[in-house]
């Protein structure tokens, strides 16, 4: 059986996780090196590595938890009658891009990993693998394990390139309109619908008022 990691450890590793995170939203991405997070702490900058190997790695935790705080929070308004899939991934996508980029710190954040030579948004999306395959079986729609990692990577590359653009042109969109563009091309993409996708993203603009969200953080 493995042995539990003494509390004082787990306080370093959250230390380290809410520091970075405060460093991030202050100075950005690009500015921030886990040498300083460590001088910030007074520790040795291995026990970053140690609990998070590299500050992707770091990035990639702060994306995935600010990801299941929404999706948690979707699922106690069970109440609104957003059972479906599709519906819940659509309104996921709504908070997260609206708490993103509603905050310069925030949008300075992400835009500054976005437009990194050669990475990838897939892991940064407010969609998982898990949920985009289960929409799929959702609407009875068989696709092979193939076929999935083609469009993911496309869908990937379709993202990256939006918001690269998105950052470097005044394009006017708001949050819907990006919810839309996205989510909605890449249901359609996989054979979902088009009417069903239209509907669930005009009840969109009804259902997230009734959602409250303003304590959520993306990083402070």
């Amino acid at each position: 059986m493995a042995l539990r990691k003494p509390a004082k450890n787990n306080k370093i590793k959250e230390d380290i996780y809410t520091t970075s995170k405060k460093a991030f939203y202050e100075r950005g991405f690009l500015d921030v090196t886990l040498k300083e997070v460590a001088e910030q702490l007074g520790i040795p900058a291995s026990l970053i590595t140690y609990y998070f190997k590299t500050r992707d790695n770091l990035v990639s935790c702060i994306f995935d938890d600010f990801l299941k705080s929404i999706r948690n929070r979707i699922e106690s308004y069970a109440n609104l009658n957003i059972s479906s899939i599709l519906f819940q991934q659509i309104l996921t996508s709504y908070i997260y891009y609206d708490i993103v980029l509603s905050d310069e710190n925030n949008t300075r954040f992400f835009k500054e990993i976005l437009l990194r030579k050669n990475d990838s948004y897939q892991y940064y999306s407010p969609a998982s693998d898990e949920s985009c395959k289960a929409i799929a079986h959702e609407f009875g729609l068989t696709i092979t394990q193939v076929e999935y990692e083609i469009f993911a990577q496309m869908q990937s590359s379709a993202k990256t390139a939006f918001f690269r653009h998105y950052f470097t042109n005044d394009m006017g969109l708001d949050i819907l309109q990006i919810v839309m563009f996205l989510e909605g091309s890449s249901a359609r993409q996989i054979g979902i619908d088009g009417k069903v996708v239209n509907d669930y993203l005009m009840r969109t603009h009804a259902v997230i008022r009734d959602i409250d969200y303003s304590d959520l953080k993306f990083l402070v």
